[in-house]
């Protein structure tokens, strides 16, 4: 089944973009967009390749090295992009990477820990574990590839990590290929090129949360002290994001004890967090939205609507989106970070109507094991939606390896829907094409 679905992704992400291509006839047509299309082939002829594979094939060893062989391929590609429009691999957004490049290479001057010090104090907790990892790393090896390398192995381990934690909910070749499509995503790589923080990030939210899911089936304490360890330093990149995810875990207990006291303690515990982390994100919003060539990234990703549409646009992104975009809106713009994310993004259009099909039936199957993976997902999309940012790739991507479990075990559920699947099938073909066609002829 799941070589036929990806076969009509291939042909009708294709076609779809073919249309918008001659629509934009080479006023918003540029080597990117050509990129794009090529790394879209080539992440879904993966998945294709791997749909047909025998059932030895799907171990963590083989997953890891082609993940890992993929990634450095396409992180090469993109490298020589930037290389050939900007003259520098910063992959056109230079705000962040430049700041992060400049302390974190002061290391060679001052030394480590002076350069620690001086993190701290200049920018606090909050967002100072990046910079003290880059630090640490350039004062082994003073060079930029060298932070692109470990980045590549993050994004090979995040994806044995995510295979692991699928494994508990669908088969091993559902998970297999849920990890696959995640780890080869075009965004992801993306970020291994730069160097912003989202690889390292992000591992390490995949990270809490398969320790939580260890210390959930065996019980032991010093996994549980993993979990709270990687809590805390994710304090140091997103203190928010560490809320939400402890919001995950907590709420899970909370369920399987209702009707106790201390499931009301635990609830009460839960809301007092959200409301914690969102008035930190409310503060903080301008600070969120610095990264990058803010202001083209916003205006190309829709976010410069004003008033209650521009509440409904983001909310509706938080829940859809965020969306790919293949062309510029202006003739003869420089091609922007955006372009990169659009393989990534489309193939993650075709997976929107089976990540909520996979949450309405875990929630009619009383799966509660997946309920802080679930609440985690949904409370994200809900914050950065209320702080206008559910369409600022950064500040979702957190949330977004997680719902490719989610929406893997949706498409599990397809050859149980019997006479309902074709209407499945066609509304899940329907949504991506409509979005994606709707979304780029704003941008033409």
């Amino acid at each position: 089944m799941l070589y036929k679905l990806h076969t009509n992704f291939l042909v009708i992400g294709l076609l779809t973009v073919g249309l918008m291509a001659a629509k934009a006839s080479g006023r918003a047509f540029n080597l990117l967009s050509l990129a794009s299309v090529f790394a879209y082939c080539m992440h879904i002829g993966l998945i294709l390749y791997f749909s047909r594979a025998a059932a030895t094939v799907f171990t963590e060893k083989i997953l890891f090295f082609t993940v890992l062989i993929y990634s450095f391929t396409m992180v090469a590609l993109f490298m020589n992009l930037s290389l050939y429009y900007c003259d520098d691999t910063f992959m056109f957004s230079k705000a962040d990477a430049m700041v992060y490049s400049g302390i974190s290479m002061r290391v060679v001057d001052v030394g480590l820990f002076a350069n620690i010090l001086y993190i701290l104090s200049t920018f606090g907790l909050p967002d100072s574990g990046a910079l003290i990892y880059d630090s640490i790393l350039m004062s082994i090896l003073p060079e930029k590839l060298f932070l692109n390398f470990t980045y590549v192995i993050y994004g090979a381990l995040s994806s044995i990590l995510l295979f692991r934690i699928g494994k508990h909910f669908i088969s091993d070749s559902y998970a297999f290929l849920a990890a696959l499509a995640y780890g080869t995503s075009s965004y992801l790589i993306f970020f291994h090129c730069t160097w912003l923080k989202e690889s390292l990030f992000v591992f390490l939210v995949i990270c809490t949360m398969y320790y939580f899911y260890q210390f959930l089936y065996e019980g032991r304490f010093w996994v549980a002290f993993r979990v709270i360890l990687c809590l805390s330093v994710l304090i140091t990149f997103r203190p928010a994001v560490a809320a939400f995810l402890a919001m995950g875990m907590v709420s899970y207990y909370a369920i399987t004890k209702r009707g106790s006291a201390m499931s009301l303690f635990l609830y009460m515990i839960v809301a007092v967090m959200f409301a914690v982390a969102m008035k930190g994100m409310m503060e903080q919003v301008d600070e969120y939205s610095k990264g990058g060539d803010v202001k083209l990234e916003q205006s190309e990703q829709g976010q410069n609507y004003s008033g209650g549409f521009s509440f409904f646009v983001n909310i509706f992104g938080g829940f859809f989106g965020p969306f790919p975009t293949f062309f510029t809106k202006t003739e003869g713009i420089m091609p922007t970070t955006i372009n990169f994310y659009a393989s990534g993004l489309t193939y993650k259009l075709f997976l929107v109507l089976p990540f909520w099909l996979g949450v309405f039936y875990a929630w009619k199957n009383k799966l509660i094991d997946m309920l802080p993976m679930l609440i985690f997902i949904l409370v994200e999309m809900l914050a950065t939606g209320m702080v206008y940012a559910s369409l600022e790739l950064r500040k979702v991507l957190v949330h977004m390896p997680f719902m490719y479990i989610v929406s893997f075990y949706g498409l599990s559920l397809f050859p149980n829907l019997k006479t309902k699947r074709h209407m499945f099938e066609t509304s899940m073909y329907s949504i991506a094409v409509g979005i994606l066609i709707l979304w780029n002829l704003i941008k033409i």
